[in-house]
């Protein structure tokens, strides 16, 4: 991830503003600091939520590696034990009859 993410990116333009934007026009610095703040918290849900799903991203990817890796090892079974058995199927999920 960068290492500007959007906290630094509004700190350095919440720092900076003030020098920016004429002191005698407060009314348009609150407006657009107002502005700032809100699209700060919107990019902070959405950094959050993309950092999630990074992670459950990564997550499914090492148990697919870990799956193939399983798969490379039993390629030629001649008989079907119950370790490998075991191996391949982590839970069995029953439920009533609808």
């Amino acid at each position: 991830m960068s290492s500007l993410t959007a906290k630094n990116m509004h700190f350095l333009i919440a720092s900076f503003l003030p020098f920016i934007i004429a002191t005698d026009n407060d009314e348009r610095y609150e407006k657009m600091s107002s502005k700032l703040e809100a699209e700060q918290s919107e990019l902070i849900v959405v950094l959050d939520a993309l950092e999630m799903e990074i992670a459950e991203q990564n997550e499914q990817a090492n148990g697919v590696d870990c799956f193939l890796e399983t798969v490379k090892r039993y390629t030629e079974i001649e008989m079907l034990t119950p370790a490998i058995v075991h191996e391949f199927i982590c839970k069995i999920i029953i439920h009533e009859p609808e």
